[in-house]
């Protein structure tokens, strides 16, 4: 078992909102020699775009990849989810890093998508208990 950072995301980020998320994304994840692409290989770039940020850690200190996405209804339709989300919280995502050296830019990401957009997006962790609020 590893340890993993769960959120839920209830609706889509608005411009505004996405674009500080990116802006914090940008400035942890560029040029930073602990994070990598989606596969983890060292010498691939995280993306960060209008629709989703995305990363791993380097080589042996990658685990699994960091997703998060801005317009959850397209995603729900993309993906034939229509109706699953939690209708209470919104849709369900997690990112096991094994608390490896690319956790820290995963929870600082989700903490920069909450502090944007407080009533779109809750999140927790294996260590923190809901910090949520």
């Amino acid at each position: 078992m590893g340890y993993t950072n769960y959120w839920y995301i209830k609706e889509t980020f608005n411009s505004e909102e996405w674009g500080k998320v990116k802006k914090v994304a940008t400035a942890l994840l560029k040029d930073n020699p602990d994070i990598a692409g989606w596969e983890g290989q060292s010498g691939t770039e995280p993306e960060i775009d209008d629709t989703t940020i995305t990363f791993n850690g380097v080589g042996d200190d990658s685990h699994e990849t960091f997703l998060l996405i801005r317009d959850v209804e397209q995603w729900e339709k993309d993906m034939g989810r229509q109706g699953r989300a939690d209708p209470e919280f919104g849709h369900f995502f997690f990112c096991k890093t094994a608390k490896k050296p690319y956790d820290e830019q995963v929870w600082k990401i989700l903490c920069a998508a909450r502090n944007s957009a407080p009533e779109k997006i809750k999140i927790d962790n294996d260590g923190a208990g809901d910090v949520s609020s």
